[in-house]
C-alpha cells in the first residue's frame, strides 16, 4: 500500500500535497488489480482463468481518509481528496492500486517484482514532537516476492508476500537515507462475483520489520530535544508491531464503482513501543472512495486475478 515528497519550507508543502494523494490512492486499495505479465494480446481467446481486459485506464478517483500522522501517534488528519489516476497493464511495467511497479519474473505461484512506498507527511504539527524538526515524506523501493498458495489465476485465494524496500526522506529540500523497511504479510483476495455482481474484497495480516535506522527517524528523541516528559531515546531495529486490513470494491455501473477500506496497527511488542513519541499502541485506518472511469484503451490483455497489499 503506499508513495511520497516535499521540498524546502514553502515548496514542500505544495509538493506533499501531491505526495499525500499518491498515498491515498494506494492506501484505500480500490482500483482494479493489475493483471500478470501475458506473452499474448489482441483477438486470441484467453487461456483458461483469464479474461479481456482494456491495456490502460484512465480515470478520476475522489477519495475521503482518516490516517494517524505516524504509526504510534494520536493525532490524525482528514483528507478529501480528488485525484486523477491510470491504470496500465503491461507485461513488465504496471500501474494500479497497489502503486507503480515492474514485474521481473512470475509463474504459476511466484512472482517478483520491484515495487514503491512510503508514508505522507503530517499535514498539521504534533504535540508529540513539539520543538522537534518536522517529519518529511518518506519514499521506499526495494524487491518483492510472492508466493501463491493457488494458482496466480484462481478468482479468490492466499498468497504470502515478504518484502524490503530501502528508504529515503526528504527534509528541507535534502534527500537522506533512512535505512531498510517491509514485512512479511498473508493477503486474501476474492474476486468471484466482480463478474456477475461487480463485487470483491480482500483481507490482509502482515508483521512489520525494519532497521534501526528507519525507526530511528519516527521514533528518536536526541538529547538537544529531550525535556521532563519528552526523554531522550535511540530506537532499535527489529518487529515493529502488526496491521491488519480489509477492503471491498462496488461496481455500481460500467463507469463507477465505490471502495471502502479499514486498517488497525498494534504496536504491542514493537521495538520502540517505549519511544516518548509512541501516545498509543493502536491505530485505525479509514478510508472510503468514489472511482469514475472515463476512457479505457481499444486494445486489451489477458488479465489474471493478482493479490497485492
Amino acid at each position: 500500500m503506499r508513495v511520497c515528497v516535499t521540498v524546502m519550507h514553502r515548496s514542500a508543502r505544495a509538493a506533499s500535497a501531491v505526495v499525500r494523494l499518491l498515498w491515498l490512492s494506494a492506501l484505500v486499495g480500490v482500483l482494479p488489480p493489475a493483471p500478470a505479465a501475458a506473452e499474448n494480446a489482441g483477438d486470441a481467446a484467453p487461456p483458461p482463468g483469464l479474461t479481456e481486459e482494456p491495456l490502460w485506464e484512465i480515470g478520476v478517483f475522489g477519495g475521503v481518509a482518516r490516517l494517524p500522522h505516524y504509526r504510534g501517534s494520536d493525532q490524525y488528519e482528514v483528507y478529501a481528496l480528488p485525484l486523477p489516476y491510470l491504470i496500465y497493464r503491461g507485461k513488465i511495467f504496471q500501474s494500479d492500486r497497489e502503486g507503480v511497479r515492474g514485474i521481473f519474473a512470475a509463474t504459476r505461484h511466484f512472482e517478483s517484482s520491484l515495487s514503491l512506498g512510503g508514508n505522507p507527511p503530517p499535514r498539521g504539527a504534533d504535540r508529540a514532537r513539539e520543538g522537534m524538526p518536522e517529519l518529511g515524506p518518506v519514499g521506499e523501493a526495494g524487491p518483492s516476492l510472492k508466493w501463491f498458495l493457488q494458482d496466480r489465476g484462481a478468482p479468490r485465494g492466499l498468497c504470502v508476500q515478504a518484502a524490503v524496500r530501502g528508504a529515503v526522506s526528504l527534509d528541507d529540500g535534502r534527500l537522506d537515507y533512512r535505512g531498510l523497511h517491509g514485512g512479511l504479510y498473508l493477503l486474501y483476495d476474492d474476486s468471484r462475483w466482480w463478474d456477475a455482481r461487480g463485487f470483491r474484497y480482500g483481507l490482509n495480516f502482515g508483521l512489520d520489520l525494519a532497521t534501526s535506522a528507519y525507526n530511528s527517524y519516527f521514533y528518536d528523541v536526541p538529547a538537544q530535544y529531550a525535556r521532563a516528559d519528552r526523554p531522550a531515546y535511540d530506537a532499535a531495529g527489529g518487529y515493529g508491531g502488526w496491521g491488519c486490513a480489509a477492503y471491498g470494491v462496488r461496481r455500481l455501473t460500467d463507469a463507477f464503482s465505490v471502495g471502502l477500506y479499514a486498517r488497525w496497527d498494534n504496536l504491542s511488542g514493537a521495538v520502540f513501543e517505549n519511544s516518548p513519541l509512541v501516545l498509543t499502541e493502536n491505530n485505525l485506518t479509514l478510508a472510503a472512495a468514489l472511482i469514475w472511469q472515463i476512457m479505457q484503451s481499444d486494445t486489451t490483455v489477458p488479465w489474471q486475478r493478482d493479490l497485492s497489499r
